[in-house]
Formats: structure tokens, sequence, C-alpha cells
């Protein structure tokens, strides 16, 4: 191996190279960014190529679980959407895709009257009861399975 090799400058390589060169861009993005530290936004600016392969190109959930590996922070992802606002408007559409999903996540559960009467409705869940026993009042046996 020569002295003058650099994972990192390989890397860089195939990314300004990327399509002539065939491989996983994901991977080898992934891969750049983990030993760089460098932003999403930077690695697009090498290679326009990649934006369309991974935020026009392919679906919103495909696009949307690369991100989620890309940044993980709420404040990398806001930084990373104010840098690629008015370049590549696709990564930041997502990005917010991202945290209106996480937020509904982790809005919490109104309890309800129909919660305690229905609570397939909330879980989607399927349910079924029957007689148990009577002594003297009904129990009811109460069958679920999730959906």
């Amino acid at each position: 191996m020569s002295s003058n090799f650099s994972a990192i400058k390989q890397l860089e390589m195939i990314i300004r190279r990327y399509p002539l060169v065939p491989v996983d861009i994901r991977g080898v993005v992934l891969d750049y960014i983990g030993r760089t530290g460098e932003g999403m936004n930077i690695v697009l600016r090498m290679n326009n190529r990649i934006y369309d392969e991974i935020f026009v190109d392919s679906t919103p959930d495909s696009a949307k679980e690369f991100l989620r590996s890309v940044v993980q922070s709420k404040p990398d992802r806001d930084e990373l959407s104010r840098a690629c606002t008015a370049i590549f408007p696709n990564v930041s559409k997502l990005l917010g895709d991202i945290m209106i999903e996480e937020e509904r996540q982790l809005e919490p559960v109104a309890l309800s009257d129909e919660f305690f009467t229905d609570p397939s409705k909330l879980f989607r869940i399927s349910c079924s009861s029957g007689p148990v026993a009577d002594f003297g009042l009904t129990l009811r046996e109460v069958q679920c399975t999730g959906a």
C-alpha cells in the first residue's frame, strides 16, 4: 500500500466521479460524512447528481431514511435544512417532513371516553368479546389482535 493512500481522498474522488464509478453512493456518502464530519450539503455540492439520485429520483421514504442516518439531532437537521433551502430544496422539505413526523409521535395521547369504551380505534386492533362467567355480575373475556 502506498504511503500516499488516503481513504478520505479516495471517497472524495468516488463522490466527484459518480456515476462514472459504479458504487452504492449512499454507502460512500455515509462513509465520507462519518470520516470527515462534513455536512450533506458539502457532499451534494461536490456532485449534484447525488442530489438527483437520492432526493429527486428515489421515493420520499427512501430519502427520509437516508437523511435520518446522516443527521440525528434537531440542531443538525435545522442547520442542514438552512444550508440546503436554496440549492437543494427537496432536502429541506424532507427534513421538515421528518421533524413533523417526530413531533406527532411525541404528542401525548388525549384519553377520551372513547378510549375506555373502544380502545381498538386508538390502537388499531381488533377486539371480540364473549362471556366468561356469571357470578351475579356479567364478566366478559376480551381477545384482541394487532392490526
